[in-house]
């Protein structure tokens, strides 16, 4: 209302006159009601307008989700969006719950300073462990997650895994450098038993590998370099990740299946590297494909270290130049008598590496337990009579054919 005409108004009032509401409302272009309201009432108060949110009928799931320990606000927004299917926004849930006063159950950490790697220099690991979700039937699953961050850009995998074996980590480690597309030059991890056994001896303890893991690094090219024992900090862009995982959390007792927790982890999955991440600037997916991702090494040879998983065996070999795998035995050149080789079966070829490099391959028919390659044993042979020719070949010869009629 402006001010001249509440002048006029209280002219009129004052005067114990009743103006023209009409008039007035058509000379100011405004309401007559409006003009009347003002001259019966010069101060009226304002009634303060309720709000009312969309997510009113929802508040007894928010305030649940609020109440775990761990939760946070990302990730219940997370279970709104792709559980529920409402379409609202981060902002709206946390003003929300500033409305409703629903505070977050937090710690306080510790200071962490920053340390930065070269793009595809480094990718940090670990375990999310011992996770259980309750099912809508009453049932509880328990399992681990598989967190993995490049080191440049933050991009995160996350993997469901029901145990945390040797055989769980490698599996795991295989399917994140496929899932990335190329491998860094080191693995960080802490000193998780799936790889390392930790004794006390003398002063301290000492860590070692499983010999496993350290043919796997040999195999893949890939250094796993190991935290200093007690320090999570260390790998402290994986641990941050971590908290990406705590969404999980606003699933309970709202899944049916594995099956919907691997949905659930995806979708997190997806979110953590498709939004902007304030450290980097950017989302890590964005920065992964503008720098990272062209500065990762090549895949390794992923039959090679798929065997660790399905039943290839690291063997010494003996001076028979025969090294046994699934019951049977195959030669190698007498070149690597007393080294350890990798063996797998890739279809219905046996392959038989060292350092990487295929030395040997046979075709498998079941039942042969005896498998020479005729050019390995004649070396054998060459080296152990000192001799060379036809005569030994024909020995050779002879000697393969009675060992195939056994």
């Amino acid at each position: 209302m402006r001010a001249s005409i509440l002048a006029e108004l209280t002219i009129f009032r004052e005067r114990n006159m009743k103006p023209n509401f009409s008039k007035l409302a058509s000379e100011n272009g405004m309401d007559r009601r409006t003009v009347k309201k003002y001259y019966e009432n010069p101060s009226p108060v304002r009634k303060s307008r309720e709000h009312h949110s969309y997510l009113e009928k929802h508040d007894s799931v928010i305030r649940d989700k609020v109440s775990i320990p761990g939760m946070t606000y990302a990730g219940i927004h997370g279970y709104l969006v792709h559980e529920l299917g409402i379409q609202c926004t981060y902002q709206t849930l946390t003003w929300y719950c500033r409305r409703k006063e629903y505070h977050l159950v937090g710690s306080v950490k510790g200071p962490h300073v920053r340390y930065e790697t070269d793009p595809g220099h480094q990718v940090q690991v670990d375990w999310k462990e011992d996770l259980r979700l309750k099912c809508r039937n009453g049932d509880t699953i328990c399992f681990n997650v598989y967190s993995a961050t490049l080191g440049f850009s933050r991009k995160h995998i996350f993997i469901y895994s029901p145990t945390k074996t040797e055989q769980d980590f490698i599996r795991c480690t295989n399917e994140m450098l496929l899932r990335y597309g190329g491998a860094t030059a080191e693995i960080l991890t802490d000193n998780m038993s799936a790889i390392v056994s930790v004794s006390e001896q003398g002063k301290g303890e000492q860590r070692r590998k499983h010999q496993n893991i350290m043919q796997w690094e040999s195999d893949s090219g890939i250094h796993i370099r190991l935290c200093k024992p007690r320090s999570p900090e260390t790998k402290g862009k994986d641990e941050s990740a971590n908290r990406f995982i705590n969404r999980l959390l606003a699933y309970d007792g709202a899944i049916d299946s594995e099956d919907d927790i691997r949905k659930a982890i995806t979708n997190i999955q997806n979110d953590a590297n498709d939004k902007t991440n304030n450290e980097i600037g950017m989302s890590p997916e964005a920065l992964f494909q503008l720098r990272e991702k062209q500065a990762l090494r090549p895949l390794p040879n992923m039959s090679l270290l798929t065997s660790y998983i399905d039943g290839g065996m690291t063997q010494k070999v003996p001076n028979t130049l025969l090294v046994p795998f699934q019951k049977q035995q195959y030669s190698v050149p007498p070149d690597y008598l007393g080294k350890r080789v990798r063996i797998l079966r890739n279809g219905n070829t046996i392959e038989i590496y060292y350092n990487k490099v295929i030395i040997a391959c046979h075709t498998y028919v079941e039942g042969k337990r005896i498998n020479y390659r005729k050019e390995d044993y004649i070396s054998g042979l060459s080296a152990a009579m000192g001799d060379t020719g036809a005569d030994l070949e024909r020995m050779a010869e002879e000697n393969l054919r009675r060992l195939e009629n056994r």
